[in-house]
């Protein structure tokens, strides 16, 4: 089906097996990297959570006790990843009702970098 313009957002969207592409600009090359990308997610989603995990643990730890791998699986909830910047946002995730985690990375999510909590 590929990207499609989304006049709320003012961007190009595409979503495939629950993870929402988004870019500015439809840049040659993207659709097959949003495919791959989502083909890769839930194989690289251990390592992603390994690196967001210390700070989560430091801001949620005292409302929700031990956190760990699994319920930072449940709670991030589908991602949004933005070609444009290569970056992946949890705007839906349930630990709080009012923080975006974001990250930046590099090639195929090798490099996960400038993990933040927002709102």
């Amino acid at each position: 089906m590929g990207f499609v313009y989304d006049n709320r957002y003012k961007t190009y969207s595409y979503s495939i097996d629950n993870i929402e592409f988004n870019c500015d600009t439809v840049e040659d090359g993207f659709e097959e990297r949003a495919n791959y990308l989502a083909s890769i997610y839930n194989d690289k989603l251990a390592e992603i959570i390994a690196f967001m995990l210390p700070e989560i643990q430091e801001i949620y730890q005292e409302e929700y006790g031990t956190i760990d791998e699994n319920m930072v699986r449940e709670k991030i909830n589908a991602p949004t990843i933005d070609l444009s910047l290569n970056q992946v946002s949890y705007c839906e995730q349930s630990f709080d009702s009012c923080h975006i985690f974001s990250f930046s990375f590099d090639g195929d999510f090798d490099k996960l970098m400038y993990f933040a909590i927002d709102g």
